[in-house]
């Protein structure tokens, strides 16, 4: 596991950043947590509270505990998730910099939508679950997208 920490962010709250560099494809923490069970029937309307909560497989939900309950949001992103649990680089990471993952590439529920605020250049605005990503993107986070969140997408892009 690499080293990192959390401290103030300049996207939201706390963040994480890198005590150390850390190169592309490196492993860089395990995601731990409660395990939680909770459905989101599709068609329905509900409410996803549980925002910081991170899918696991469907239904199934860590409650993250430190690091991961600070991972904030971007849309040029520099972690994925190979599996659910474990975080790799995907670029390399200087020291001091903030880790953040795209939110999309983690979250499944189909109504599920948030309005960005990372400020990068590549901004979406909003952001919504994995099988809304363009698939330029979707195929440039591969393979940092855990495969049921893989499936997900194919079920609605039955061409890539």
């Amino acid at each position: 596991m690499k080293k990192i920490v959390i401290r103030r962010s300049a996207i939201h709250g706390r963040g994480i950043f890198a005590s150390e560099g850390i190169r592309k494809g490196e492993f860089v923490a395990l995601l731990r947590g409660k395990l939680r069970h909770k459905a989101y029937p599709a068609g329905r309307r509900q409410i996803k509270h549980e925002d910081i909560w991170m899918p696991i497989a469907i239904n199934w939900w860590i409650d993250p505990a430190l690091p991961f309950r600070c991972i904030n949001h971007s849309c040029d992103p520099n972690i994925g998730f190979k599996t659910p649990r474990r975080a790799h680089a995907l670029r390399d990471i200087e020291t001091g910099e903030e880790l953040t993952v795209d939110y999309s590439s983690i979250e499944y529920v189909d109504h599920w939508r948030i309005s960005c605020k990372c400020k990068t250049k590549k901004c979406r605005g909003i952001i919504r679950a994995v099988q809304y990503l363009p698939s330029r993107l979707y195929k440039s986070y591969l393979p940092y997208i855990p495969r049921f969140l893989q499936k997900v997408y194919k079920s609605r892009h039955r061409a890539v």
